[in-house]
């Protein structure tokens, strides 16, 4: 199962260094999200990143970074897709110049899952359990209709995202995604985010076992 790590929404020089431990330690994929961040304080940064793990790094905003910094991909949000035209030119675009550039995007609806997993590289759904970032965000589909949704949408391409932590990525596992993404557990907690990434790796790859949360898996009946 894939692990992602997405950003916090404004943390800067303290997360670079976290992430980058994350890097060297074997992540393959960090989303940069950063609503309130200019394009100068998005450059800057990418260039605190290790060169090399430049193509690691997926870009939520200001998306010509990605060629100019050869990252791995871009990630359209809602906004995005609301300028469809206009977005999907520059997406041709990019993608005649960085023919491997992936592109993903967030879904939060069960019924448009199939239809955006034929569209993207991956799609994010959530949220799958209660957030740990946002403040009262709960999750919003049973486990069963998840499962089904997956199937229907062809199983590879969706990562769960929303209140994924070490309790419960092998709930994750049995409901079919192929990925997860760690945002609030890594970026929210006291612990250090490195140790929370190696924690998670641990269970995935079958090194330790996980202490269930049973209050965050929800079984639909």
């Amino acid at each position: 199962m894939q692990i992602i790590v997405i950003s916090s929404k404004d943390k800067f020089r303290s997360e670079v260094v976290q992430v980058t431990k994350m890097f060297e330690a074997g992540l393959e994929v960090f989303h940069l999200r950063k609503p309130k961040f200019s394009q100068k304080r998005m450059e800057e940064y990418i260039k605190e990143i290790p060169e090399k793990y430049h193509n690691r790094v997926v870009i939520h905003s200001f998306h010509d970074l990605a060629k100019k910094y050869l990252l791995k991909g871009i990630h359209l949000t809602k906004r995005h897709k609301k300028k469809r035209f206009a977005v999907a030119w520059r997406n041709f675009l990019l993608k005649l110049k960085r023919p491997y550039l992936t592109i993903s995007t967030s879904c939060h609806d069960l019924g448009k899952l199939r239809l955006y997993a034929n569209k993207y590289d991956y799609v994010m759904l959530s949220p799958v359990f209660d957030s740990i970032s946002s403040n009262g965000g709960q999750a919003a589909y049973a486990h069963g209709a998840i499962k089904k949704a997956i199937k229907d949408a062809g199983g590879d391409k969706i990562v769960a995202l929303g209140g994924l932590d070490a309790t419960n990525i092998n709930a994750a596992k049995s409901l079919g995604f192929s990925g997860i993404a760690l945002l609030g557990t890594l970026w929210y907690s006291n612990r250090k985010p490195i140790d929370v990434y190696n924690e998670v790796v641990d269970i995935e790859i079958g090194r330790t076992k996980p202490e269930v949360n049973i209050n965050l898996i929800k079984v639909a009946i």
